[in-house]
């Protein structure tokens, strides 16, 4: 069984200073969570000033892309080209996933439990891992939802389901042959959607077609939510001053409230 794991970093100076210290971050913690599967790390580095010293993780398949200029395509053209690529190669489950997380040994729970070709697979995390209207389990019905992000057809929603939120998320490979758009792509390359949004557009084209999404109870993973490329190509109405306290704040979050509970979090392989 082959695994597919498609995400983008960035890290600059004046966007995300610390996009170096969360990647790091990931890999190890993908590094030391006991995958059961083979896997590979399709990894973009979407413009950044310092690239990914790719020497500390030798003993990983990683596959490094470096993107000049990220402004052409946004964050939805690497899930493209990552998942596409995955799928070209035969990989059986394919996760899209950002690299402010922090994973532990439950999260194989996700991996074994991919399993139905129509289905859309996603953890949970920590409250504070979710944020506004794109949750990983809302209490707000979908027609609320998509009338406040101003993205859908309103009147073509077929349920009052919840959408998962697009920190981490995935399918198996016959999915994505079933599912890719005539472009040959899974996700919708609209300019309104390469930075955000497209999670959403996502779950809601394909729930048309009976596809579900489904939340994996025993795979709990970290989410620290940092909103760099949100506040420089979306408009939330916040300055790049609150942005920056919000940050700052949840990098101590894992370690003072998480991070015993969350390695502690167990992997029982049956």
């Amino acid at each position: 069984m082959k695994v597919a794991f498609v995400l983008a970093t960035h890290q600059s100076k004046k966007i995300r200073p610390y996009g170096s210290y969360m990647i790091d971050r990931f890999l190890t913690s993908l590094r030391n969570s006991y995958i059961i599967d083979d896997y590979t790390v399709f990894l973009f580095d979407n413009s950044s000033e310092i690239r990914v010293d790719l020497d500390k993780y030798s003993d990983m398949d990683i596959r490094y892309t470096y993107i000049e200029d990220q402004m052409i395509r946004g964050a939805t053209g690497t899930w493209n080209d990552g998942a596409l690529q995955a799928f070209n190669e035969g990989y059986d489950k394919i996760y899209i996933c950002n690299d402010d997380l922090i994973l532990n040994k439950s999260i194989n729970y996700l991996i074994a439990n991919t399993l139905e070709d129509n289905v859309i697979y996603g953890p949970l995390c920590q409250p504070s891992g979710i944020q506004g209207l794109t949750p990983q389990k809302s209490d707000k019905p979908i027609k609320e939802i998509i009338n406040i992000t101003g993205k859908g057809e309103v009147d073509e929603i077929p349920t009052e389901g919840h959408l998962m939120n697009g920190l981490l998320f995935g399918f198996t490979n016959k999915f994505y042959d079933t599912y890719k758009l005539e472009d040959g792509y899974l996700f919708n390359s609209d300019e309104k959607y390469i930075w955000a949004g497209n999670e959403c557009e996502f779950q809601l084209r394909l729930w048309k077609k009976g596809v579900k999404s489904y939340l994996v109870g025993p795979a709990w993973i970290y989410h620290e939510k940092v909103h760099s490329w949100k506040y420089h190509y979306s408009d939330v109405g916040k300055t790049l001053e609150q942005f920056d306290n919000e940050n700052e704040q949840k990098s101590l979050d894992y370690e003072q409230n998480w991070k015993d509970k969350m390695e502690e979090l167990p992997f029982e392989n049956e």
